[in-house]
């Protein structure tokens, strides 16, 4: 429900010149796909809160079909603080994901997810609640 205020208290704020990014938000908390990115299991205590959110893209990867795999990926983050810096980040890269696997990070407030797309494309994010960077690598 937090995160539910948090975007339409974002999207509401956010300027009329990102108007197209907007109406992704809006679209992706009506029907896109929420992941949990905590429930996975790790080696390590977890830093920050994280949810993948995917919204469908048009198209089709299977011919004669109405089989979507393309996505496009929204990550949210926040801190488990008393008041929680938070914040939503667009990934660049898009696609259908398979696996996530979170990797060790020494920094604070800081996390390091692996994101594997199909064995195509694998992509290292590195996440805080102020900024997102990320690494695309091909897996063959």
């Amino acid at each position: 429900m937090r995160l539910l205020i948090f975007f339409l208290a974002y999207v509401g704020c956010y300027s009329s010149s990102s108007a197209e990014y907007s109406n992704d938000i809006i679209r992706a908390i009506s029907y896109g796909k929420i992941s949990e990115l905590n429930n996975i299991e790790t080696n390590h205590e977890k830093k920050l809160f994280l949810r993948l959110i995917s919204l469908p893209e048009k198209g089709s990867c299977i011919e004669e079909t109405l089989s979507v795999c393309s996505y496009k990926h929204f990550i949210s983050v926040s801190s488990f603080d008393e008041y929680p810096d938070f914040n939503i980040f667009l990934l660049s890269y898009n696609g259908f994901f398979d696996e996530v696997v979170w990797k060790n990070s020494g920094n604070i407030d800081e996390e390091i997810v692996e994101v594997n797309y199909q064995g195509k494309k694998r992509v290292l994010i590195t996440i805080s609640p102020d900024n997102v960077d990320e690494e695309i690598y091909d897996c063959e």
